[in-house]
């Protein structure tokens, strides 16, 4: 039998855990992109640590990429953060475009992409409000979870809707989300997403 104060002691976490999750029921939509914005934000020298930059895709995004069948093009990397992603196209020859909606993450990242001999474009947006030119990306990238930090069901959407205007017709998307606790990977093409 546990003691009482490991008993109190977990129950304390959980309510703690349940009181951090109030925040997200009493702010507003633009009020969570805000939040996010600031939060992020704060963490700036964090993202920016050479060993985050320099440590490229993960296994699990290097197998994915390896199944798509992209040799060159132009490739929209959503949430670039410092640029993890981003320069490892960038060194494997596409085009890439980055987008946050952070002004000093787009900084960084180019500063960073410059650094390490490649040139990435970056746009200050945000991403449910993503606004590129349409049809000219042969790929979409969202990784590391990020998709599953849009707040609302409706900006979720949106963001799709978005990103399927932004594909060439036989363009991919890839996206890393929140699944049961564990990472999970899609993607597919554009064509998929046609009933959005």
């Amino acid at each position: 039998m546990a003691k009482p104060r490991i008993v109190l002691g977990r129950l304390c976490i959980s309510l703690g855990k349940f009181i951090e999750s109030l925040a997200v029921a009493v702010m507003k939509t633009d009020d969570l992109v805000e939040f996010s914005k600031q939060t992020y934000a704060a963490q700036l020298a964090g993202w920016n640590r050479p060993t985050i930059v320099e440590q490229g895709l993960e296994v699990g995004e290097r197998e994915l990429f390896e199944h798509i069948p992209l040799k060159s093009g132009h490739i929209l990397v959503l949430f670039v953060g410092t640029g993890r992603e981003a320069i490892v196209f960038a060194k494997k020859g596409f085009q890439v475009t980055g987008v946050d909606f952070i002004p000093e993450m787009i900084e960084m990242a180019k500063a960073n992409a410059r650094e390490r001999g490649v040139t990435i474009e970056g746009l200050v947006q945000e991403i449910s409000e993503l606004d590129v030119t349409l049809e000219s990306f042969d790929l979409a990238w969202i990784s590391n979870f990020m998709y599953s930090s849009i707040p609302t069901k409706n900006k979720r959407i949106n963001t799709l809707k978005k990103i399927r205007e932004a594909l060439k017709p036989e363009g991919y998307f890839v996206c890393r989300f929140l699944m049961q606790k564990t990472g999970g990977f899609f993607y597919g093409q554009r064509k998929w997403f046609d009933g959005l």
